[in-house]
């Protein structure tokens, strides 16, 4: 760990760019206040890469980061922006990620949203590009200037979403403070210079202002963000930059290896006025406040505790606003920029002043299926809102309206809200209203007031479709556990099931946000879902209950493969294309795009069952029911179908004589038999395949009416993780 330099002699040493560099990056946050203006926070990082690959010996791409917090409305505003450079510098990472500890196909989704489409919005591709001199440092981009002064620094911008345009100057109220090789260790440090403390002038729409501000600059390799350019780890941190009012200025930095969340580093500094800075690393940061985006539904630690012992320092840092999220390139997607209040003690004595927290990695993806789960907890916290575990008298007034004589409610939390949670407390992917979720997101539409009515009417009809399913299949297991008609009574899993299908509705009734044309369009949308789900489950049970020699074999002169498809349109398909279709309805889409929407729903929803049907004969862990259960069931499923066509001679007729015959399929020896011709016949491979380039064809599709922007690459990689081919034949 290099010990800490401070640096004397001019005011402000040269902070021109390093050339050998690969990453660098400037920082400025502070306040400006005045007579006719507010309080405001802002932040301006300019973030320079040089070709990775060192093909060129171009000076690299620029990210422009920026935001201005209004403490007095609590509006916060932000910008990101990018040249052509950046872009074409972070496509030339594609490799590293995928070799780092992100998932691989999540990667690939992310990298040819980018390559295909540009940036989401609102990361603005820029035709203009940084101006970067040296001797003295000299950045301008368009409406925005940082340079160096003899006294310090000049920086203006133009506030986002605003015309105005504040220009300040900065005189640096202390030494700089400089770290040779700033944590991390080795090859992974960065250089660091930084001015904790600058006095602030300047005019901010037409008047004078005055504030203060803080100044770093940093240079180097990518040991910050990864463990090594192969094979690399991702890394992240939570930096915090404190001023307080009694003239003393704390760094902190704990860097992350961000799977994992463990700690790899800390360290810290605290100067006190006019005194040398004191270097530590015994020292503990603990959240005491958690913020969900509702941009991303990324989940931020935003308020903290920082306990330095030896130093007698306790901190609480908490923000003035939740909601200070900046858009960031790449698969980090985006990073916590936010200013905040501090209070605690030093020394046993009160102190209080300001800070800016960075939050850097919280948005990676590292595996899919714990996004699944972190998306479902905030879908079954939604569903109970509307279906508690345990129900109370108000929740019954809510469903049937006022008590006329009296009512049990034990009677119905056993029968109806005990079964359907042990159901949906077993985890299910919750894929369909994460998908509509995305979709609406995708239409430029906020999410949050429809989550409740996406996320309940989606998933409890799904809910009881399987109970359903379940029962008429006389499965025996459903997501690892008995089958709840086993498990509680033919009866009772029939009746709720059956409730399920229209208690959701009730949240279309009075739902704030929709008009009545939007309330008779929704409940068409889901009437039209119900009645072509059944028809899809009625030839679903039609065939494997008229399963024989004779009947299959007419079946398939008749274009049986095609059917299967129609029918897991209608069976599958039904509840994703109602999904998409409400996601048009609140978004009030034009015809067009209705159509792309649906294409694409039905598209993925066959596309899923194919790729369930894999599943089936699959040896994956990932598979929680019983391997070849539709053989076994007699159903004439697309891969068993396809499996068929690609045999021949012995081995096509062995499979056709296991699946046509009952008591064939009943003995485990001759399932497992039947379950191998599957396998060795390729469909496997050649269904998935068919899947995903089912699906392909409608993104394309799709990409033409939509936006890029965060929650579309969020939805392709979701339809790319729940599409992931992961069987051993």
């Amino acid at each position: 760990m290099q010990s800490l330099r401070p640096q004397k002699g001019m005011q402000a040493p040269d902070e021109s760019p390093h050339e050998g560099s690969l990453i660098e990056w400037w920082f400025v946050h502070g306040y400006y206040e005045g007579r006719r203006s507010p309080r405001k926070y802002f932040m301006c990082t300019i973030l320079r890469q040089k070709d990775l690959l060192q093909t060129a010996a171009s000076s690299g791409g620029c990210t422009l980061l920026h935001s201005v917090l209004d403490t007095a409305q609590l509006e916060y505003k932000s910008t990101t922006r990018i040249d052509r450079g950046a872009l074409d510098r972070y496509l030339q990472t594609l490799a590293y990620a995928r070799e780092s500890d992100l998932l691989s196909h999540l990667v690939d989704a992310h990298f040819s949203e980018l390559r295909e489409y540009g940036p989401p919005r609102p990361i603005r591709l820029e035709t203009s590009g940084a101006s970067v001199l040296s001797g003295p440092l000299n950045i301008s981009w368009d409406d925005f200037s940082l340079a160096q002064t003899t006294e310090g620094f000049a920086l203006s911008f133009c506030e986002p979403d605003s015309k105005r345009r504040p220009a300040f100057q900065l005189r640096p109220a202390g030494e700089r403070i400089f770290f040779e090789r700033a944590w991390c260790g080795g090859k992974e440090a960065m250089a660091y210079s930084c001015y904790p403390r600058l006095s602030l002038h300047g005019v901010a729409d037409g008047a004078e202002v005055s504030g203060e501000a803080w100044f770093d600059h940093q240079w180097g390799e990518y040991g910050w963000l990864v463990s090594q350019p192969q094979n690399g780890k991702v890394r992240g941190w939570d930096w915090f930059g404190i001023n307080l009012d009694q003239g003393v200025d704390l760094l902190i930095m704990v860097h992350r290896d961000m799977k994992t969340r463990r700690i790899i580093d800390r360290n810290a500094c605290i100067r006190r006025q006019g005194k040398e800075p004191i270097h530590c690393r015994d020292f503990t940061v603990k959240p005491l406040a958690h913020w969900e985006s509702e941009a991303t539904h990324i989940r931020y630690p935003v308020g903290w505790r920082i306990l330095i012992p030896k130093q007698e320092v306790e901190l609480t840092f908490t923000p003035f606003a939740p909601q200070q999220e900046v858009p960031f390139l790449g698969v980090i997607r985006t990073v916590w920029e936010g200013a905040g209040a501090v209070r605690g003690k030093m020394g046993g004595t009160a102190v209080q002043g300001r800070g800016w927290l960075e939050l850097h990695g919280y948005g990676f993806v590292f595996d899919f299926e714990d996004y699944l789960a972190e998306s479902g907890k905030r879908i079954d916290k939604r569903i109970e809102e509307f279906l508690p575990r345990q129900l109370r008298p108000s929740d019954l007034d809510r469903y049937l309206g006022p008590t006329i004589w009296s009512r049990d409610e034990a009677s119905h939390t056993k029968t109806l809200s005990r079964p359907v949670w042990d159901l949906m407390a077993r985890k299910g992917k919750h894929w369909r209203p994460i998908l509509a979720v995305l979709l609406l997101e995708a239409l430029g539409v906020n999410s949050a007031p429809y989550e409740s009515l996406a996320f309940t009417i989606l998933e409890l009809s799904h809910t009881g479709a399987l109970i359903i399913d379940d029962i008429e299949d006389d499965s025996l297991i459903r997501r690892g556990e008995t089958c709840i008609h086993r498990r509680y009574g033919l009866g009772v899993a029939i009746n709720a099931a059956n409730t399920l299908y229209f208690l959701p509705y009730l949240l279309l009734s009075n739902h704030a946000h929709l008009d009545d044309d939007q309330r008779l369009q929704l409940y068409r949308i889901m009437i039209r879902s119900m009645v072509r789900s059944h028809f899809g489950q009625a030839q679903d049970i039609y065939w494997s209950s008229h399963m024989n020699v004779h009947n299959f074999a007419r079946w398939m002169r008749e274009g049986l493969s095609s059917k299967i498809l129609e029918m897991y349109a209608y069976k599958t398909a039904a509840s994703v294309e109602a999904a998409a279709e409400m996601a048009g309805v609140i978004a009030g889409t034009d015809r067009s795009t209705h159509d792309a929407l649906v294409r694409f729903a039905r598209a993925f929803g066959v596309a899923f069952q194919v790729q369930d049907d894999v599943h089936d004969f699959s040896n994956s862990s990932r598979w929680k029911k019983t391997h070849g259960e539709d053989l076994a069931l007699g159903k004439p499923t697309y891969v068993v179908v396809r499996a068929l066509e690609r045999l021949e001679g012995r081995e096509r007729v062995r499979l056709r004589q296991i699946l046509c015959s009952k008591a064939s399929r009943n003995q485990p020896s001759v399932l497992a038999e039947g379950v191998k011709l599957v396998r060795k016949s390729g469909a496997l491979q050649a269904c998935g395949a068919e899947a995903s380039s089912m699906l392909a064809r409608e993104w394309e599709r799709l990409s033409e009416v939509l936006a890029p922007s965060e929650a579309k690459t969020t939805l392709r990689m979701l339809c790319t993780g729940l599409l992931d081919i992961s069987y051993e034949a």
